[in-house]
C-alpha cells in the first residue's frame, strides 16, 4: 500500500463568509464565477459528513468526508451532492495574497 504525501503550508489570511450547511438529498448548483478579477478570491469546502462532487472548468473531484478542498472562484465551479445519504458542509471565502502565501 502507497504512501500518503502531506504538504505543509500556512495560509495567512483572514477567512469570511463561513457557514455551515445540512442537505439530506441530491442536488446540483448553478455554475459559478467571479468575474472580478481585482480581487483572487478562494472558496473553501469542508466535508464533515457524507462525500461532495465539486466540478471545476469541467474536472470533477470527489471529496469525501474530512477532505478540504479550495477552489479559485475565477474558475467556474459547481457542487453536485450524488449521495442518498446526509451532508454537511463547512463552506467559507478567503482573499489569496499572493506576496504572504506564494
Amino acid at each position: 500500500m502507497g504512501q500518503k504525501k502531506y504538504e505543509y503550508n500556512r495560509i495567512k489570511t483572514q477567512i469570511t463568509n463561513v457557514s455551515v450547511d445540512t442537505w439530506d438529498s441530491g442536488f446540483t448548483t448553478e455554475w459559478r464565477r467571479n468575474s472580478d478579477y481585482s480581487t483572487p478570491i478562494c472558496a473553501v469546502f469542508l466535508v464533515s459528513k457524507g462525500s461532495v462532487v465539486i466540478e471545476v472548468d469541467k474536472r470533477e473531484y470527489n471529496i469525501e468526508q474530512g477532505e478540504l478542498c479550495f477552489v479559485n472562484e475565477w474558475s467556474n465551479h459547481r457542487l453536485i451532492n450524488r449521495s442518498v445519504g446526509e451532508l454537511t458542509m463547512l463552506l467559507a471565502q478567503f482573499v489569496w495574497n499572493k506576496e504572504e502565501n506564494e
